[in-house]
């Protein structure tokens, strides 16, 4: 008798329990990887093998051992792009910011187009040169049209904005993507192309056109799950959070986790107020499944229970992820997690240490910086690391304290325990206490005016083309000429001369003499709460004068941050803030007109008189 597939499929499922199938799933995943890997391997050209064993010793920030190796690639291929981007980023997690700096100026004189060249350049606070047509025309013409110069050419005026002129290159690929003969890699840069052109359209809002975009990718294996992923985003700016997750869900369903942590996963989670279960999705991080294996801690990220009572008399170290704007927002959380723990130890930014004790002295504060990616700085606290996952948040000092602690994990991991509902966020919103000699010199500063005073900033000092989406330009901010008689004080760091001159000619702006705006969160801290208001998108300045008690508008321009919005306009985490948005999500000059309105309903005695 001849036995089904199905049948014995059926027979395994029914016989085996989840936990035991999901182990062998895990044993054949990682035998199966090896042999692929070993296959691979084996194929490369010798500096093509070196470049991928650079990369492995960087991923345990073995960084001298995998400088050696790109270097020993670079000697033997001088231009291979792969080392040469290899080699930027271990001299600058070396340090070597100098040699770095020249590194990545070969990188991109040798490939103009070279997204991972231009975001190095941005960390390495060099200009990069301006994103342009032109250029990308002159590289297309030099390879004589080849569709996959034609795709990176694409994907380099997306990446600078230029969404227009990207969906023109993709109209231009795919008439030549025919004259590749390869089928497998005239079918990857298909793909590509049909991608970016998804991409520009979702970012012109033209989102019914990028999801038809998108679904041209279905069904394309690998590509199917950034179809998705696509789809999803452009449902969620449509208001149609339960399809994305629908969508999500059924994209990763033969992934070997099938539902795990993503931003976009998170997005659809919270757009529906699933707060448990996405705040839960922060367990399966995967630097929270390294901070477990690095510390050795007694359970795994995803049984972590600290309301269970057995933390009572326990000691622990909380690491903070993201920057000083998370922080701001997520202090809120600290006194009810300090009585949790019988000693209690947060990692927090060294620029905020003196703050955050004074604030909540039942706490340990242990100052450690966080290193980005986007913003390239020496770390010499960052010796003793065996794992490159946990270089952003984990310093020589915190591996110190942690060992002798009985549960190290992200206070992200903590969410779903403390916050698990909208309700447990009620009455949360503790006020970060300012040093009162500073404030009292602001307010003597700033002087006992008649008029509002409104701090005002509209952007991320860091700067991309994913982040920019949810930020503001000096020119969304014209509405605001519609106040009269109202000061607006600079908040915004790394403001250039350009865009405070355009911001001073359609209203009165004050410049904040002698506050450093991007390191004194001190004297920032003082100043702000001595304004009348502020206003801002979603930036660090924003969540800090949330924090500081002022009333606050925090302007929304994309779906992911309107689940913080309670009915009746306030944040979820600071009763003090409230969130203006436009309709459509998208639309800026609406978002300010209501963030116009928002201000001239703000209780106090002085009025803000509209045009």
């Amino acid at each position: 008798m001849v036995v089904g597939v199905g049948h014995l499929r059926k027979v395994y499922r029914s016989t085996l329990p989840e936990s035991v199938r999901r182990k062998i799933r895990a044993v054949y995943h990682r035998t199966l990887s090896k042999k692929v890997k070993a296959k691979v391997q084996h194929a490369l050209r010798p500096e093509q093998r070196l470049a991928v064993e650079a990369k492995e010793l960087l991923s345990k920030w073995d960084l001298e051992a995998a400088l050696a190796k790109a270097d020993e690639a670079l000697t033997l291929k001088p231009n291979l792009q792969k080392a040469l981007q290899l080699r930027v980023t271990i001299l600058s997690n070396l340090g070597r910011l100098e040699d770095a700096r020249r590194a990545v100026r070969i990188l991109g004189g040798l490939y103009p187009l070279d997204p991972s060249a231009r975001r190095q350049m941005r960390a390495l606070e060099l200009d990069a040169p301006p994103v342009s047509r032109s250029i990308a025309m002159h590289v297309v013409e030099q390879s004589g049209w080849r569709a996959s110069t034609i795709s990176q050419a694409a994907q380099y005026l997306y990446d600078g904005e230029k969404f227009e002129d990207a969906l023109d290159f993709c109209v231009y690929g795919m008439a030549t993507v025919s004259r590749i003969t390869d089928r497998k890699r005239r079918t990857t840069v298909r793909n590509n192309l049909i991608h970016c052109r998804a991409l520009s359209l979702e970012s012109l809002h033209r989102y019914e056109e990028a999801i038809a975009t998108y679904e041209q990718l279905f069904p394309s294996g690998k590509d199917n799950l950034r179809a998705t992923m696509g789809v999803a985003r452009c449902s969620l700016e449509l208001n149609r959070a339960e399809h994305a997750e629908t969508m999500l869900r059924a994209g990763y369903a033969e992934q070997k986790d099938p539902w795990p942590f993503s931003p976009l996963n998170l997005d659809a989670l919270q757009a529906q107020r699933k707060i448990k279960e996405s705040y839960e999705l922060y367990r399966k991080k995967p630097i929270s499944a390294a901070i477990s294996k690095y510390f050795n801690v007694h359970v795994k990220p995803s049984e972590i229970n600290i309301v269970s009572g057995y933390y009572r008399d326990k000691s622990a170290l909380l690491l903070s992820e993201g920057g000083p704007g998370d922080e701001f927002r997520l202090c809120t959380t600290y006194s009810d997690l300090s009585r949790l723990f019988g000693r209690l130890t947060i990692t927090c930014d060294p620029r905020l240490t003196t703050i955050m004790r004074r604030t909540f002295p039942d706490i340990e504060f242990l100052p450690t910086a966080r290193h980005r990616r986007e913003l390239v700085r020496d770390m010499p606290d960052r010796k003793t690391l065996t794992d490159a996952t946990l270089f952003q948040c984990v310093s020589d000092q915190a591996i110190v304290v942690g060992k002798d602690c009985d549960l190290v994990c992200s206070v992200l991991d903590c969410l779903a325990d403390i916050r698990p509902n909208p309700e447990t966020f009620e009455g949360k919103g503790g006020v970060l206490k300012p040093l009162p000699h500073l404030a009292d010199d602001w307010r003597r500063n700033i002087g006992n005016n008649c008029r509002p005073q409104v701090g005002i900033a509209w952007r991320s000092l860091l700067q991309t083309v994913a982040r920019n989406r949810h930020y503001l330009t000096v020119d969304d901010l014209r509405g605001l000429s519609a106040l009269k008689n109202v000061d607006f004080w600079l908040l915004q760091p790394g403001a250039t001369e350009e865009e405070i001159s355009q911001l001073s000619s359609f209203v009165s702006l004050k410049i904040p003499e002698g506050l450093d705006l991007l390191d004194d969160f001190e004297g920032q801290l003082a100043m702000t709460s001595t304004l009348d208001a502020v206003l801002s998108p979603f930036t660090t300045s924003g969540e800090l004068a949330g924090a500081a008690g002022v009333p606050t508008i925090l302007l929304s321009t994309t779906s992911n941050t309107m689940w913080r919005r309670n009915k009746d306009g306030t944040d979820i985490w600071r009763p003090n803030v409230t969130i203006a948005s436009g309709v459509p999500i998208h639309d800026r000059v609406l978002a300010m007109q209501q963030a116009i309105e928002t201000i001239d309903a703000l209780p106090r005695t002085m009025q803000v008189q509209s045009a």
